[in-house]
């Protein structure tokens, strides 16, 4: 049948793509932080970035670690990145929330909607960051 097919498609990449994914996302970072002179700020950011879109995901604290460098980076779009962050976190840790005081959640079967579509809208913003990081790079070049 022709939904197995596609099943068994789908399967083979995911297999490759987990035994090949990390040296797909090296290679991508190393590719464009040799082809892209980025300042060593930009170039943790970027290279955050690159990991987290390749990823095959990541969890709803995550972003957080690279908040530094995007701050550094772009401040403005460190903002906006951070406020969908929190969003995310506040609508996760609110729907597994099992007790106030002491506050406790209990993180058991799928995250809320909000979530999910926060999370989706950070990995948008997270490949807008490497485009926008490279074009600001070129320009500035182009104005040497």
């Amino acid at each position: 049948s022709q939904n197995s097919q596609w099943q068994g498609l789908f399967d083979a990449i995911i297999t490759f793509y987990q035994q090949s994914g990390p040296f797909i996302i090296l290679g991508a970072i190393t590719v464009l932080n040799l082809c892209v002179k980025f300042s060593p700020w930009q170039r943790g950011a970027v290279s955050f970035a690159v990991m987290a879109v390749l990823a095959q995901g990541f969890g709803i604290t995550y972003p957080a670690l690279a908040m530094p460098l995007f701050t550094i980076a772009n401040p403005g779009w460190a903002v906006k990145y951070s406020v969908i962050n929190a969003l995310a976190l506040l609508a996760t840790y609110a729907h597994f929330s099992v007790r106030r005081w002491p506050w406790q959640s209990v993180h058991i079967g799928s995250s809320p909607k909000l979530s999910v579509l926060c999370m989706f809208i950070m990995w948008v913003m997270l490949f807008i960051f490497i485009i926008s990081q490279i074009r600001q790079r070129s320009t500035q070049k182009q104005k040497l």
